[in-house]
């Protein structure tokens, strides 16, 4: 009798809230068919059913995610059945599980579990020296919940641009999204070349607004700039290959047009190189995806060939020079260490 009043006070209850939420309730019903005893002219099979199953469908956090179900059939009876599949859920718990009819009312609970979707990883990259700004961190949530990133703040640096999906759905594949950053000290870049004859002897820093590195330009050698920045504050800085960087002023270089034959060779041994070390590493380009970034003949000089990203290439030498570690690639030109992920693995 105790069972009967709560599974009556229990469905009297939910009928009452599915009608004050304007909606008719029908539970699905399952009748389970007795099995039949042998013949005999005692035997009276009954035709109604004294068993009654409630089987309910929730979330971790107790919210319903399907009508309940009731099951009908015989005391004693057994039956099969079939749980329901929730797209993004898995089965985590189960409550009350049977399968014989063993009460007059009983109740199955089942609880699933949202799953947690693939990660997204965030870098933030200066654009510029290709430098990371911060450690790369990642962004996880359920799978199917939606998402919206937001640009970290970082002291000193504005952003300027963001690739990758910074808005969508978690899903089941990682992403990777990167947000680019400049300097606040920094106005604009550009990337034309020009020839810069020395009119005096000057020494590099060794990045605009850095420090005095120990490399001189000699006065009368032609130097080939490979990228130049304009400050806020009005300044010009040249960099002359790696990280050596000049300021433009009148008596510092005059502009030209090309190097003259006497000018090429002050231009190639104007910085005395210490002897390289041969080596047989394998290694790969680490720039930016889908970039390539450029090596030099000799260190310090004319830029020669072009690497992708994620190339795979072999280390024949290295030297260090004005305290910068350069990697001779494939026997013929040179990159600095920053743009390259050096195996642990012998080259053939």
């Amino acid at each position: 009798m105790l069972w009967s009043r709560i599974f009556s006070n229990l469905t009297t209850n939910f009928n009452i809230r599915r009608r004050q939420r304007g909606r008719h309730f029908a539970t699905k019903k399952h009748y389970v068919p007795t099995p039949k005893a042998a013949p005999s002219p005692k035997t009276v099979t009954p035709s109604t059913s004294d068993a009654t199953l409630l089987i309910i469908y929730k979330d971790e956090a107790h919210q319903a995610l399907a009508d309940p179900e009731l099951v009908v059939g015989q005391l004693g009876a057994k039956f099969n059945l079939r749980f329901k599949n929730f797209k993004h859920y898995r089965l985590v718990k189960i409550q009350g599980f049977t399968s014989t009819f063993v009460d007059s009312y009983g109740i199955i609970t089942l609880t699933y579990q949202r799953i947690t979707a693939a990660n997204i990883w965030v870098f933030c990259i200066d654009l510029d020296s290709r430098r990371f700004l911060t450690k790369p961190h990642f962004v996880n949530g359920l799978l199917g919940q939606s998402y919206a990133l937001a640009s970290p703040t970082i002291k000193n640096y504005r952003l300027l641009l963001a690739k990758g999906p910074i808005r969508g759905t978690f899903s089941d594949k990682q992403a990777v999204v990167t947000y680019y950053y400049r300097n606040n000290n920094i106005q604009d870049i550009t990337y034309q070349p020009y020839f810069l004859e020395m009119l005096d002897f000057i020494t590099c820093y060794d990045n605009p607004l850095g420090h005095l590195t120990s490399v001189t330009l000699a006065k009368g050698t032609v130097w080939k700039t490979f990228q130049t920045i304009l400050l806020t504050d009005g300044q010009i800085w040249h960099c002359m290959g790696g990280s050596l960087w000049i300021k433009e002023t009148a008596a510092a270089f005059k502009k030209i047009t090309g190097p003259t034959k006497r000018s090429a060779l002050n231009y190639q041994a104007a910085i005395k190189l210490p002897y390289s070390q041969p080596i047989n590493q394998l290694a790969t380009i680490n720039f930016v995806p889908h970039k390539q970034v450029t090596s030099y003949e000799r260190p310090f000089g004319r830029p020669s060939q072009q690497f992708t990203h994620n190339q795979q290439v072999l280390i024949t030498a290295t030297l260090q020079s004005y305290n910068i570690t350069w990697y001779q690639l494939n026997h013929t030109s040179w990159i600095t260490s920053q743009y390259l992920k050096i195996s642990a693995q012998k080259g053939n």
